[in-house]
This record gives structure tokens, C-alpha cells and sequence, in this order.
């Protein structure tokens, strides 16, 4: 049964749910893996399904959600379901310990990367020609247009 459809994703109530509330979420384009949609697709993929867990809350009353992406199938899905307490479904893991070198080493890798966690990447600096007269006006001109839209 089809909750929502667009262009780009289709979200569905799972056949083989794991509880009442189980929601498949999956672009309509055939892709197994994330890196496969683009940074606009991707983003709103994961707005449907955090919308979705919004409509659980509301419509069924569930005391919490999980959101869990798939990438094993053959089609990349995002499971949303609803959870209560006592539910009966189990996504616990063990946590690890990891030594002190590890934890140095993982974070040497991912500190300077992690300051474009939700925001683009700026894009590489291009040398500029001199501009002429043309240009110039054609600058100032975007300038002030771009000034007039932000006035409430």
C-alpha cells in the first residue's frame, strides 16, 4: 500500500513488516548504494522518511522510531518503523572498547572533515581575469538585485 509517491521516491508499508508501522522508503530510480544519488535526491529521500517517522508519531501514536538504511538489497531501501516499548524487536549491538591509538586514528582521519557535516563544500577557488567596464556593471547590477530580494 502506497503512503506517498513523487517523482523521485515511493514510500510504502512493508509486506513483511517487522510491526505495525513498518514503512519502506525507496528512490524510484534503481540504485543499490547512497553515493549513487545525488546530494539533492539523497536529501530528500531522507526527508520523506523523516516525515514518515513524523506520521508515525502522529497517526499511530509510537513512542519512538528507527530509521535504518539498507543498502544489501538490490535496491537501496530506508526502513522506518515505528517502535513502543516491549515491541519485541531487538537493535542492540555490543559496544567495542577501542584502544587509545585507534580512537587517535579515527579521529586524525575524519576531524578536518567533518567541518562540512551539513553544509556544501565550497568550491575550488578559480583565478579571475581583470574585468572590464561590462563586467563590472554586470556585478554591481547583480548586487543590487540581489540586495532588492532580500527586502522583506
Amino acid at each position: 500500500m502506497t503512503l506517498y509517491e513523487d517523482a523521485l521516491v515511493i514510500a510504502t508499508l512493508a509486506e513483511n513488516a517487522a510491526v505495525k508501522g513498518h514503512v519502506i522508503v525507496q528512490p524510484k530510480k534503481p540504485v543499490k548504494y547512497l553515493r549513487e544519488l545525488s546530494e539533492e535526491d539523497c536529501a530528500h529521500l531522507f526527508t520523506v522518511a523523516s516525515y514518515t517517522a513524523a506520521i508515525l508519531f502522529q497517526g499511530l501514536q509510537a513512542e519512538g522510531t528507527n530509521i535504518i538504511c539498507n543498502e544489501d538489497e538490490e535496491q537501496l531501501t530506508i526502513h522506518v518503523v515505528a517502535r513502543r516499548k516491549d515491541d519485541g524487536l531487538n537493535f542492540q549491538w555490543e559496544p567495542k572498547e577501542l584502544d587509545e591509538g585507534t580512537m587517535n586514528d579515527t579521529f586524525e582521519r575524519v576531524k578536518d572533515k567533518s567541518f562540512y557535516v551539513g553544509k556544501k563544500k565550497p568550491e575550488p577557488v578559480k583565478e579571475e581575469k581583470p574585468k572590464g567596464p561590462v563586467e563590472e556593471a554586470e556585478d554591481e547590477e547583480n548586487y543590487l538585485i540581489q540586495q532588492l530580494l532580500r527586502i522583506p
